[in-house]
């Protein structure tokens, strides 16, 4: 069909030639009719030979324009399917297509690097499957493209497969994949030259030796360049999708609005916004967020807002905000703004998370930081606050304040016969009298256990202080019923005033609990107020336990031994007598550091030194004392009841190798009469064991004879306070008679304690006393003077004392 157009055209052409030679004949007049028409011949034939150059050149550019615009088309159709959003598989199989149409004799492949597998994926047409497929070609294709490269060639060419020369280390492997598929020509293309590892790569393959031409190496940069945006399209929607899907599953509330509208438009909303705030999407679209705010919304965190969007920065902050249905939430929002690539601000992104259970649990927590759980009073830490504040307040308006501690009485019987329970549910009506009674401007706090403190600001005198107390133990002695229990209760008080003196607000805190204590040994149930004098006896105890602590440790203690002498006038034993004598303070009587050791508990440390010391000096002078000499010790009702007492006493007697049957362990009335049960059933473990045991100060106690013949013991020992007066006093000798008649009727042996005149010796000697014991005989002595006062006896039997 061109051909035929062609040869039409020419012919028309030589027609017109062939005329406009005759008129040209004609024209100059001097040539015949023959010469015009051979004129015209010739000017037809030259017009000829032009033209048909001029045809020529015409066809060729019709074709190639004919091509470009095939190939603009096919391009065009590319373009308007990756805009479509057309798979991107089948994007590049027609990428392959378009190139095979453009380039005769090839088959194109396309390496894929955006893929689950980490060698990508192959995309053709027209390659054999056993080679599209291969995993060892796409592992190849891989390598070369991880290789640094010019970005203006190719990565890979090589115009003749079979020529082993034109391999190079990197092609090596890939001209032996693709020699056994017939081809002898490849050549290989990043799609993205400046990161030709991140996308992939276009392979042109050809079974005949040769590049391709420039018009075709155009034609292919080109078509990389529609692959590249196909496969760059593929990802970028990957990714919105997965953005989206991850905005759409988020917990998090996420709102974006239009950061170049005046009043900020919300553009989206996730659902998680809309299940926190209660609004659809299509009720907050178009709304600013100020629609969350309330009137419980802070007018700094307001601002701190419209002051971030302005400035076009981040911001953090946590914000009362309201649901849909008015209820309040605590929105934690961070607000970020979204910049064009010209730095401007175009959008904000919030992200709200609601928090209003953190808060809830925060909330608890700190109210249970500073208040009771039991009772819901505050606590030492919410009370101390108040303190300081209240201090600071009545230093200014020179007013007087006041701290009540207040100890119940004897509450601990009542947690350990009825339970605890029991024992809460007395502590919460304990509190609720105490509140109903003091003023709604005081401060009434649980320190733990039974332990309260009022904090009274305000007052006009000491006198209101006591007055508000006396309210306080009123309120406390009236019954409490728990379980069908009626149950009494009494409260000590102590009041400390504040003055110009104190330093701290805590030391009123110290000087109440310091005056409750003075009124605990007063007797409780009373009411004692802070003197400096409490104060001083006060830091002089605490000051004697430290010092008291040190010499445990420093081992600053010595045993002194009292004689006990026989009727007939020989030694029985000694009584073992603990001293102190201080590095500074210098002797310190037992009297002073035994009841503190004993409430400390530091008396069982004492005790097992003094036993165990007693035990070695006693053996030392077995050599001076007949073989039934005991070593008595004073026992400790903290040592008596002890769980491990037998056994740590056993363990005393073996390591010192003392015989049990030498030692004698003396108790007060008052140890065996707290649990009678008990202390019986130790008794005989230590009678078991061939222990003695002395009942010291006997005729002080209450309800010991109705006891006394179940007891296990081997002595009495009457107290001195009997034997002062004798002979003179017709009661007291009585009285000694009476426990001399009593304990030899029960088998036991009589010691009369603070003999210290011959009148007293003879006396006691006529009611047939057994043993005695005091400074007529001898003071108490250290070890050395006990060496040297037996000796003595020994030169000299006939002398007593």
């Amino acid at each position: 069909m061109a051909a035929d157009t062609r040869q039409t055209v020419l012919l028309v052409a030589v027609f017109i030639m062939i005329a406009l030679g005759s008129v040209v004949g004609m024209v100059v007049g001097g040539v015949g009719l023959m010469g015009s028409i051979a004129l015209s011949a010739v000017l037809a034939l030259i017009g000829g030979m032009g033209l048909a150059t001029l045809v020529t050149r015409y066809s060729a550019r019709t074709r190639e324009l004919y091509f470009a615009k095939r190939q603009l088309e096919s391009q065009n159709r590319l373009q308007a399917s990756i805009a479509r959003g057309a798979p991107y598989r089948t994007i590049l199989e027609q990428i392959c297509q378009f190139l095979e149409q453009q380039i005769p004799n090839v088959h194109v492949i396309i390496w894929s690097a955006r893929t689950d597998d980490s060698n990508g994926e192959l995309i053709t047409l027209s390659a054999p499957n056993t080679l599209h497929q291969s995993a060892d070609v796409r592992s190849h294709i891989k390598t070369l493209t991880q290789h640094e490269i010019d970005p203006f060639y190719p990565v890979f060419k090589a115009t003749h497969l079979a020529d082993k020369g034109a391999e190079t280390t990197f092609s090596r492997p890939l001209c032996q994949a693709l020699c056994p598929h017939g081809y002898q020509s490849t050549y290989l293309v990043p799609l993205d030259a400046t990161r030709p590892d991140a996308l992939g790569a276009l392979l042109l393959l050809c079974p005949i030796p040769g590049e391709p031409s420039e018009p075709q190496q155009l034609t292919i940069v080109n078509a990389t360049r529609l692959a590249r945006l196909a496969l760059e399209r593929h990802h970028s929607e990957s990714q919105l999708h997965i953005f989206e899907r991850s905005l759409e599953a988020s917990s998090n509330g996420v709102v974006i609005t239009e950061a170049n509208h005046a009043d900020m438009p919300i553009l989206y909303a996730n659902p998680a916004f809309a299940q926190i705030t209660g609004y659809t999407r299509d009720e907050v679209k178009g709304r600013n967020c100020r629609f969350l705010q309330g009137p419980d919304t802070h007018p700094a965190h307001k601002q701190q807002m419209r002051q971030a969007l302005s400035e076009g920065r981040d911001i953090n902050l946590t914000v009362r905000n309201y649901r849909k249905d008015g209820r309040l939430f605590w929105n934690h929002v961070f607000i970020s703004p979204v910049r064009s690539s010209d730095g401007y601000v175009t959008h904000f992104i919030g992200i709200l998370n609601d928090i209003s259970e953190r808060k809830h649990h925060e909330n608890q927590l700190a109210f249970h930081a500073t208040h009771d759980a039991l009772t819901g009073l505050g606590n030492r830490a919410l009370f101390e606050d108040h303190l300081r504040h209240d201090v600071e307040l009545a230093k200014r308006h020179q007013q007087q304040i006041a701290v009540l501690f207040i100890d119940l009485d004897e509450f601990k019987p009542i947690n350990d016969t009825l339970g605890h329970s029991v024992g809460d549910r007395v502590l919460i009506s304990v509190a609720k009298r105490l509140e109903a009674t003091i003023r709604p401007s005081d401060t009434l706090c649980r320190f733990g256990g039974d332990e309260f403190v009022l904090l009274l600001h305000d007052l006009v005198d000491l006198k209101q202080a006591e007055d508000i107390a006396e309210r306080v133990v009123n309120a406390i002695e009236k019954p409490y019923c728990a379980d069908q229990h009626e149950l009494h209760l009494s409260a000590s008080i102590g009041i400390a005033l504040n003055d110009e003196h104190l330093e701290n607000p805590s030391e009123l805190i110290q000087h109440a609990d310091m005056a409750m204590y003075k009124a605990k040994k007063q007797g409780r149930n009373g009411i004692q107020t802070y003197t400096h004098d409490i104060n001083t006896k006060l830091t002089q105890r605490l000051m004697l336990r430290n010092d008291l602590q040190d010499a445990i440790n420093q081992e600053q203690f010595s045993l002194h031994y009292q004689p006990l002498i026989r009727h007939d006038g020989t030694v029985k034993g000694f009584e073992a007598l603990l001293r102190w004598q201080h590095p500074e303070k210098g002797v310190i009587s037992p009297g002073r550091f035994i009841p503190i050791a004993e409430q400390t508990g530091q008396i069982i440390a004492l005790g097992q030194w003094v036993m165990a010391r007693a035990a070695r000096d006693l053996l030392a002078l077995s050599a001076l004392l007949p073989n039934n000499c005991l070593i008595s010790i004073n026992l400790s009702p903290l040592q008596f009841y002890r769980a491990n007492f037998l056994q740590t006493l056993a363990e005393t007697l073996k390591n010192t190798g003392l015989p049990a049957s030498r030692l004698e362990l003396e108790l007060t009335e008052g140890v065996l009469m707290n649990d009678t049960e008990g202390a019986i059933t130790t008794l005989h473990a230590l009678h078991n064991m061939g222990v003695h045991v002395a009942i010291d100060d006997f005729g002080t106690g209450f309800s010991s004879l109705s006891y006394l013949r179940h007891l296990p013991v081997n002595t009495l020992k009457i107290d001195r306070s009997f034997i002062t007066h004798l002979p003179e006093n017709r009661k007291d000798t009585a009285v000694v008679s009476g426990i001399i008649g009593l304990a030899h009727h029960l088998d036991l042996t009589v010691v009369a304690e603070g003999v210290e005149t011959q009148q007293q010796h003879q006396a006691l000697a006529a009611l047939d006393c057994d043993v005695f014991q005091g400074y007529f005989f001898s003071r108490p002595m250290p070890f050395p003077a006990v060496v040297d006062w037996l000796k003595s006896r020994k030169s000299h039997p006939a002398n007593l004392s």
